[in-house]
């Protein structure tokens, strides 16, 4: 878990929740449970109206992802596309 030891490291204490909709997460930063990484393109209106701001880090942190396909499905070409871009960056 790099971030938490990330985090801990610069003297922050960390108790890491893990949400499946992005807007409970929004909500519960919006009412002061905490701080959170988001893409920025996730919180644009809200950055917009004031209700969640964003901070300064100096850090980067590596984010993995996965993809998952039935290899009998049909693909189509946007996301055969995206398997090749994905694929092309590892």
């Amino acid at each position: 878990m790099e971030l938490k030891l990330l985090l801990e490291r610069n003297g922050v204490k960390t108790h890491i929740l893990e949400f499946s909709s992005l807007e409970s997460i929004k909500q519960c930063v919006k009412n002061g449970l905490g701080v959170s990484l988001l893409p920025e393109m996730a919180i644009t209106e809200e950055l917009k109206r004031g209700e969640l701001v964003k901070l300064s880090w100096k850090s980067s942190i590596k984010v993995k992802g996965q993809m998952v396909f039935h290899h009998d499905k049909w693909r189509s070409s946007a996301i055969a596309a995206l398997e090749e871009l994905v694929l092309s960056k590892v």
